[in-house]
């Protein structure tokens, strides 16, 4: 039975300071959500325009549907009274995107399908992102990073254990709702209350190999595991890591004789669950 690959993303809304002084009213970060993903959204990805729209799904759940997609050209031939002449059309390709608008403990999820033609999904959502924080009047800004199993970096730092020389973290600051408690977020809360800072990096070198099973590594692996940020490692031999090209996927199966419309509810339907569980 043929399949679908989607992608699994947090979505993070971190609240603007200077917000109050527009609004004494901010919206919950659900009903923010829901009400951004609801219109019609134009950005650029790599100097292309992209658009995102929102698609009615009839699910009966919180779960907000919509697709991005880019204008393409299709290769083709004309008439056999043309002599089959190559040609190109214009078409477009586009994605399906489902968001969990969620505000518990495992709300704000994203799962997008992995479309090659539109480019690498994590990049695609950066850019969708960026759009939506350029106002700065609005409540909140957005920050998008892939769910990844943690275990892919300790297998990495097994493997290598004593060779890796650069580690980098990427941390989104906390949002205060599903994040768990540690030590790196309230370090991480006090930078954005000192600095209104939204993303910390922070890098980490040692000619001699980096101690990758040390409390602080571990408890740093703990906070992105859920999509709180990212992790990239080098080795002294040029092996890499990075933990964005590893997002968790979900495999959604469909029926080549079904409609398209029947198609995507089915697979709608097993995103729901999806997002509900990851």
């Amino acid at each position: 039975m043929p399949a679908d690959t989607y992608e699994l993303f947090r979505l993070t809304l971190i609240e603007r300071y200077q917000a109050d002084l527009f609004s004494t009213d901010i919206p919950s970060r659900e009903k923010y959500i829901q009400d951004t993903f609801s219109k019609r959204i134009e950005f650029d990805h790599y100097t292309m325009p992209y658009s995102y729209i929102p698609v009615s799904s009839e699910l009966g759940t919180r779960i907000v549907v919509g697709k991005i997609g880019r204008a393409i050209k299709v290769p083709e031939n004309s008439s056999p009274e043309e002599g089959f002449e190559e040609q190109l059309r214009d078409s477009w390709k586009a994605a399906v995107v489902a968001i969990d608008p969620g505000s518990g403990v495992d709300g704000q999820k994203v799962a997008m399908l992995r479309e090659q033609k539109l480019g690498r999904t994590f990049s695609v959502l950066k850019s969708l992102v960026k759009e939506l924080n350029i106002d700065i009047s609005s409540p909140y800004t957005f920050e998008v990073m892939p769910i990844f199993s943690s275990q892919s970096f300790w297998e990495f730092a097994k493997q290598n254990k004593g060779s890796i020389t650069s580690l980098t973290f990427d941390f989104v600051v906390p949002n205060g709702i599903w994040n768990t408690d540690s030590h790196i977020k309230e370090d991480l809360r006090s930078v954005r209350e000192a600095m209104n800072a939204e993303e910390v990096i922070t890098t980490f070198k040692s000619e001699k190999g980096i101690i990758t099973d040390s409390p602080q590594v571990e408890e740093a692996m703990a906070y992105i595991d859920k999509g709180s940020g990212s992790a990239a490692a080098k080795t002294r031999d040029g092996k890499t890591f990075d933990s964005t090209t590893k997002s968790k996927r979900a495999i959604v199966e469909y029926e080549r004789s079904a409609s398209p419309r029947t198609a995507l509810a089915r697979a709608l339907r097993s995103l729901a669950k999806i997002l509900d569980h990851e």
